[in-house]
């Protein structure tokens, strides 16, 4: 007869071999997603600093408009610009990747098709422009502390099945004395 506490089924299914690998796969793609965020938020914290010291040419909006999403509204702002004889055309206004309604809202309204605008663009590699240098999402923090709290959780978890295990294994040798 199975028994009616998850808590019982959720332990036979970690025993298992199967329940065994696909636990682990999940807990470590949990760490990996959270280096993941940590990593990128770094990057572009860094790249956003680095930004505020990059080269200006003038550039047009080709493209402005917002976009109400399920999650989260987003705002599309395309420019074109020239680096020496070369075209290039960008797509991001700030640093800012996650914003809300408000903000989707105004990013769009600064930046209508047609206007003319300052266009900061990476010395070593032009394609890569920004339109507000220095701009970073002070909300990434906290997603990355968020992260981070889920790869330790994870790991605990981890930690916690690997020994459920060993003491399940043990009392099933006869060392009940020994867990």
């Amino acid at each position: 007869m199975a028994s009616d506490d998850p808590r019982q089924a959720l332990g036979a299914l970690i025993q298992t071999p199967a329940g065994q690998v696909f636990s682990a796969v999940l807990v470590w793609l949990g760490v990996a997603l959270a280096v993941g965020i940590c990593v990128r938020t770094v990057h572009d914290r860094a790249t956003s600093r680095d930004s505020t010291q990059w080269p200006a040419v003038t550039g047009h909006i080709v493209d402005s408009e917002f976009i109400r999403g399920y999650r989260r509204d987003v705002a599309i702002v395309r420019y074109r610009y020239f680096v020496g004889s070369h075209q290039y055309e960008g797509d991001r206004p700030t640093f800012i990747r996650d914003g809300n309604y408000y903000w989707a809202k105004s990013v769009v309204a600064r930046y209508p098709v047609g206007r003319t605008v300052n266009v900061y663009y990476r010395p070593d590699d032009p394609s890569d422009s920004v339109l507000e240098p220095g701009s970073f999402d002070q909300g990434l923090e906290t997603k990355v502390w968020i992260a981070i709290a889920f790869a330790c959780a994870a790991v605990l978890v981890f930690a916690a099945m690997a020994h459920t295990i060993y003491v399940s294994r043990t009392i099933r040798r006869g060392g009940a004395e020994d867990a």
